[in-house]
């Protein structure tokens, strides 16, 4: 008796599909009897066939990927030396952790990094005297730490303000610090009302400050007014800022080496999860059953690499997921604009 009630349930969802089928092929122009209408079709043109074969040849090959490693290998090396065998605790470690995070290469280091905040945040407070007054030094602290989970207390910017809690004008020159202390703006918690002035503060001097500054200086202020680094895509953070720090007098070039080639072998690796997702919306064939679905597998990957941080900044490691997560996102965001009888559709549409 079950047998035969899921047999009727299965033919009679057929006959649905039929219907949906016959009620799709009639309609031209506009789906009106969903309510919704055609997408245009991809910018993307699937990243063009030639250049996906070209990619998948290149990535099969290996040989570039395999340089890049041994080159990658050699450089982490020597950056994890800067780190570790330096074992004086103070701003110069801090600038570095920071320049690794920015260029995309921290998670090469991660454990050298904990450990060395670990070591750093109780002597804050001793070690700081050195900086008091470097507005650039205070908030870059500020900013890091917070970054990983350490409470630093805001209290570290009541040294530039006056006794009415208002900034003292002295530091809005400072161009670099005002920039830092803008960046560290983005942490702050409920209730911290200082955090909120120095927004307005920052942001009010950058904007007066940008058309008095150098090409390369108004670029930065221009991105983080545009960009903050807290609401940006680490990977895309991560290009532009190997742009701004190779302009750098006091850049160290192994640092910018080890940036360029990581960024380099990630991208390749980006492409060949590209590849395989356009490959597989392209067998898939959705738009056939259904026309007006969005033709968006480019999108649904950007998406899907920015969303979860942790795997875009572990590309080597999580590839497999990433592109899991890609196809996820891309079924659920069709399935939210189907009507029942198409979502019935589905199971034949993706089915052996």
């Amino acid at each position: 008796m079950a047998r035969e009630k899921s047999k009727v349930a299965l033919d009679g969802a057929r006959m649905q599909a039929e219907r949906c089928m016959e009620a799709f092929n009639g309609v031209k122009g506009l789906v009106m009897w969903c309510g919704f209408c055609r997408y245009s079709p991809t910018d993307w043109t699937v990243v063009h066939t030639e250049d996906l074969r070209q990619i998948r040849l290149l990535t099969e090959a290996g040989w570039l990927l395999e340089k890049y490693s041994k080159e990658v290998e050699v450089l982490k090396e020597e950056v994890k030396d800067m780190l570790v065998l330096d074992h004086h605790v103070g701003a110069e470690k801090m600038v570095l952790i920071d320049a690794l995070e920015r260029l995309g290469v921290s998670y090469l280091f991660q454990k050298e990094i904990e450990e060395l905040l670990e070591n750093m945040f109780p002597k804050f407070e001793e070690y700081s005297h050195v900086f008091h007054d470097n507005l650039f030094m205070v908030s870059l602290h500020f900013r890091v730490f917070r970054q990983h989970g350490y409470d630093l207390s805001s209290d570290a910017f009541e040294r530039f303000t006056h006794s009415n809690g208002e900034f003292k004008e002295t530091i809005s020159s400072d161009v670099m610090g005002m920039l830092s202390l803008y960046e560290a703006t983005f942490l702050k918690t409920h209730g911290e009302d200082i955090l909120d002035k120095a927004f307005c503060f920052t942001k009010t001097g950058l904007e007066s400050l940008k058309p008095h500054l150098s090409s390369t200086l108004a670029e930065q202020v221009t991105h983080a007014l545009y960009q903050p680094l807290q609401r940006g895509i680490p990977r895309v953070e991560a290009r532009h800022y190997i742009s701004v720090y190779e302009k750098d007098a006091s850049r160290n070039e192994k640092l910018l080496r080890l940036a360029k080639i990581d960024f380099n072998q990630v991208q390749m690796l980006h492409k060949e999860e590209l590849y395989h997702i356009s490959r597989w919306w392209k067998e898939w064939d959705l738009r056939s059953h259904i026309p007006y679905v969005r033709d968006r597998a480019v999108e649904c990957f950007f998406y899907s690499t920015a969303m979860i941080p942790t795997m875009l900044m572990v590309p080597m490691k999580n590839s497999n997921v990433s592109q899991m997560q890609c196809k996820g996102g891309m079924i659920v965001s069709h399935q939210v604009l189907m009507c029942r009888d198409e979502v019935r559709i589905l199971p034949y549409v993706v089915g052996p």
